[in-house]
């Protein structure tokens, strides 16, 4: 078994106090959800698990069947961000699909409108010459 220094519980301690303020401000600015700050921590609690309780990550890396627990830690920290890439994938596939819905919906709007417009203007050119075609008779009438 190995000994931790203080000097390495003032580091990790340290290190996992300012990512988790760090990440918990994003949660509060809401440029994380939750879930990112449940799956982003165990970025910071991991280390700190197998560091202050030394006799826990033997215990893990014994029933792994692993001789150094921090194969362990790392491949923990792996998992977790696979599941962390894995999320945004779906995140941006979904977003995806999303912006292709709108772009066919802007295409379709446009073409209505451009449609109106012209129908518009057709409408006008026809109320307009008949106008014309009034005003010259009016005129005629008078003079």
């Amino acid at each position: 078994m190995y000994i931790v220094n203080t000097k390495t519980y003032v580091l990790v301690a340290s290190v996992a106090l300012v990512y988790m303020i760090f990440i918990a401000i994003k949660t509060a600015r809401q440029q994380l959800d939750f879930y990112d700050l449940i799956m982003l921590s165990m970025v910071a609690f991991v280390p700190a698990i197998f560091t202050f309780w030394p006799s826990f990550a033997y215990w893990i890396a014994d029933l792994a069947g692993v001789a150094f627990p921090f194969v362990i830690m790392f491949g923990a920290l792996f998992i977790i961000l696979f599941l962390f890439v894995h999320r945004l994938t779906i995140k941006i596939h979904k977003l995806e699909m999303d912006n292709r819905l709108l772009i066919q919906e802007t295409g379709l709007l446009r073409h209505e409108i451009e449609s109106q417009w012209k129908k518009m203007k057709h409408d006008n050119a026809i109320t307009r010459g008949t106008d014309l075609k009034n005003d010259a008779l009016h005129s005629k009438l008078k003079g």
